[in-house]
């Protein structure tokens, strides 16, 4: 590669960066997100970012609504109305007329056996995963021998703001120099182009 084309990908390579780390910013307020990282490789094509999701959970944030729940250690499924079923650490949930649980895009809340888990009136949820009413389990979500269900929380995104900003402006600071880099070596050509024209 020429050395135009080594700066044009590191100038890619930091607006990759860039739009993570403005992603992440972003949804900084946004209940359960999951940040991306950037990571970063270098070989004879270049250099290359792509996005790896950070599965560390975020704080819990108390809501006291019953139906907000959030694992540690572990995910719930839901599933929408296309039958796709998806894994989820967060969700606010809302009981419908016929007894199943809900989230804000309409998916239904699954039990262990992958069935809509119905929530019989006075039901509540324990940290164990199960749904009981008064002594009786009448419920269980399959969210793993090892997780803990918090029962009115939400689980905030795990983006740290600062780190974010710094990763912004390091972005901001690549793209520059690689810019820089490119100025740099066209006026060059232009010079030699200028002596060489001049000594014909």
């Amino acid at each position: 590669m020429t050395g135009i084309q080594w700066a044009a990908q590191a100038m890619y390579a930091a607006q990759r960066r860039l739009d993570i780390a403005t992603g992440n910013l972003a949804n900084a307020s946004s209940d359960g997100f999951a940040r991306l990282r950037a990571r970063g490789s270098i070989d004879r094509n270049g250099v290359h970012i792509r996005a790896v999701a950070d599965t560390r959970a975020g704080a819990l944030r108390p809501t006291g609504r019953p139906f907000d729940l959030a694992v540690r250690g572990g995910t719930f499924l839901v599933r929408d109305a296309r039958g796709a079923i998806v894994r989820l650490g967060n969700a606010r949930l809302t009981r419908d007329r016929f007894g199943t649980l809900r989230d804000p895009h309409g998916r239904v809340l699954l039990d262990a056996s992958q069935h809509p888990l119905r929530v019989p009136p006075g039901a509540r949820f324990f940290s164990d995963g199960t749904l009981r009413l008064g002594e009786r389990i009448c419920g269980r979500l399959g969210i793993g021998a090892s997780a803990t269900l918090d029962v009115g929380f939400a689980m905030t995104a795990n983006v740290d703001a600062i780190s974010e900003m710094v990763d912004v402006l390091a972005a901001q600071r690549s793209f520059e120099g690689a810019q820089r880099v490119i100025a740099r070596i066209e006026a060059t050509r232009k010079k030699a182009t200028d002596e060489v024209a001049q000594l014909q």
